[in-house]
């Protein structure tokens, strides 16, 4: 959202065709009469709508109550209108609608608007990670013809019913119908125009009388600028009012106290606030049905709508920072329910159905994704040699292999992954023993040898932690240090390591295991560690290339009956001789 509120800096339109209040003269001229306010991106321009709607579900009872909400123009187009970025700023409780009363609610709202234009606020941007002071504009009120002018003070009823043309309005009173007819609307016509000298047509008469001037936010502002407003009314009599009243104005309103608001507020709106679908009551009805159905308490309406109001603000606001959550009410793209990085672009035509594989079909399927993957192409190769190896009746024949590897590869691969070398070592400062005869506990490092049985990755929404779960042993519980090597078990003792199995990825570092054979010890693993100083009891330099040799051979897991013999025997007599 704080990236967004730049929007409006860098997309106004550049071939001459509105798209959004951007590319408005409204908007020019504002840049033009305060610059300063145009230097941040982030100062809001805002819209106002105020509207009436009866809260209950049964229209025969006359209720009333007004919300009045907000619009941020600085958000892109398909953002700016959206329910999520509808602020609801006040409820006006009922039973009866405001009227020309609205002013009194709408005092605190626009004490703080003239709050943000003065002085504005201390705000933090997230998108820059910075604080910076937010100052705010009102362009322009959204609402209906009854809403305008309790908004605006003009009267829209009567022979002054008419904004643009106020006191020219042409009406006409019908005795017998009672009430007013609006004629002379061929004015409005071009000059030229063949409809103008048109008598039978319409009232008998030619139409002479040019188009009304249209007032201008400052010609407004100075005639109403003495005008005294009268609020409230006793009950069973009329609102006082005097001869300046009598006009097309009912009350000098609240908007004109902003110091902006005779300069923007100018009656050719179509030209001068662009796209009609950023400024029309459309959108605020359908979202005055949304609060309508917040309604849980008749007897407490408003208190309702704002309970759950600040709820549902509350969880999107939430949700923004939980990355593997949707927000309350959002909507799924049209094809962004597969969810899929495989399925590029799509979707079922209908809805999908879950059913589940018998085991044959499921190894079926299992055993073509396993020799189709680009990933699996090297285990392949080395099965098929593995087998080779182990069986000479399939090197000679090649459809026996075949058969032996595509019965046997889902299996051989799962044995693979499980028993890939993960052996790890850590060094922890823990309570022991300083040596066996002493039962006294002191606080020391200690060495850990473990085998890595379960990778977990904890998610904390905004962020991942990976974790290992491990088997472990140490010196005195599984573990035997010797000259040129340890050996570990690491199937005693673990039910001391049920509550601290777990440590950080980050923790461990790679040691390598191989298996010992069963004759020579019942230890089931041997960790090498070659040890550096024992070159030093050498007396030949050959013995290091030797050793390089066991090495490669240890490290390869291949470490066999004759290997063993030739990793660790014949080194022994080696010395001994030399």
């Amino acid at each position: 959202m704080a990236e967004s509120l730049r929007w409006h800096s860098t997309n106004k339109s550049t071939d001459g065709k509105m798209r959004h209040p951007v590319d408005t003269p409204t908007w020019e001229a504002i840049n033009a009469r305060w610059p300063e306010f145009t230097l941040e991106p982030r100062n809001l321009r805002l819209g106002l709508a105020a509207d009436g709607i009866n809260p209950f579900r049964n229209l025969s009872y006359v209720y009333s109550c007004w919300s009045v909400m907000l619009v941020v123009y600085n958000l892109p187009p398909w953002l700016c209108m959206k329910d999520d970025n509808t602020l609801l700023t006040l409820l006006i409780p009922g039973p009866r609608q405001p009227g020309n009363d609205i002013d009194v609610y709408l005092e605190p709202l626009v004490e703080d608007l003239k709050e943000l234009w003065n002085k504005g606020v201390f705000a933090y941007d997230a998108y820059e990670k910075r604080s910076f002071n937010l100052k705010a504009m009102l362009l322009w009120t959204i609402n209906d013809f009854p809403a305008y002018g309790n908004l605006t003070g003009c009267t829209t009823k009567g022979k002054m019913a008419c904004p643009i043309c106020g006191e020219d309005t042409c009406a006409k009173w019908l005795k017998n119908s009672m009430k007013f007819s609006y004629q002379h609307t061929r004015r409005f016509l071009p000059i030229n125009h063949p409809f103008l000298s048109k008598k039978s047509w319409f009232n008998g008469e030619e139409e002479r009388k040019g188009p009304p001037r249209i007032l201008s936010g400052c010609d407004i502002a100075e005639h109403i600028n003495n005008f005294v407003n009268y609020f409230g009314k006793e009950k069973g009599k009329k609102r006082k009012r005097d001869a300046e009243s009598e006009g097309m104005w009912k009350k000098r309103s609240i908007f004109f106290s902003l110091p902006y608001w005779e300069v923007i507020h100018i009656g050719r709106e179509v030209l001068l606030c662009g796209p009609v679908q950023f400024r029309w009551m459309y959108h605020f009805e359908r979202y005055m049905k949304i609060l309508k159905g917040y309604v849980m308490q008749p007897a407490h309406p408003e208190g309702s709508i704002a309970e759950r109001y600040l709820s549902d603000e509350c969880m999107r606001f939430c949700a923004s920072f939980l990355n593997q959550t949707d927000g309350v009410g959002s909507i799924v793209g049209r094809n962004e329910d597969i969810g899929s990085a495989v399925i590029l672009e799509g979707r079922p035509l209908n809805s999908a159905e879950h059913i589940t594989l018998n085991e044959k079909d499921l190894a079926n399927a299992h055993r073509y994704v396993l020799f189709n993957l680009a990933i699996t192409e090297p285990y392949l190769e080395m099965h098929i040699e593995e087998l080779k190896g182990k069986n000479q009746n399939l090197r000679q024949n090649s459809t026996l292999l075949w058969k032996r590897h595509s019965e046997q590869f889902s299996l051989w691969l799962q044995e693979k992954k499980t028993t890939q070398n993960s052996g790890v070592y850590l060094e922890a400062k823990t309570m022991c023993r300083s040596s066996a005869k002493d039962h006294a506990h002191v606080a020391d490092v200690v060495a850990y040898y473990g085998v890595i049985k379960e990778i977990l990755l904890l998610d904390y929404y905004t962020f991942h932690i990976p974790l290992f779960k491990c088997n472990w042993a140490h010196v005195g519980k599984g573990v035997k240090k010797l000259d040129w090597y340890t050996l570990v078990n690491l199937h005693q003792g673990q039910k001391e390591f049920v509550r601290e199995s777990f440590i950080l990825s980050s923790q461990a570092k790679q040691v390598f295991y191989a298996r010992e054979i069963r004759m020579f010890c019942n230890i089931p693993f041997v960790i090498i560690q070659f040890i550096i100083n024992l070159l030093s009891h050498l007396r030949f330099a050959i013995f290091g290339s030797i050793i390089s040799i066991c090495n490669n051979i240890c490290s390869l897991n291949i470490v066999h009956m004759w290997g063993i013999f030739f990793v660790w025997l014949f080194p022994f007599f080696f010395c001994l001789f030399c």
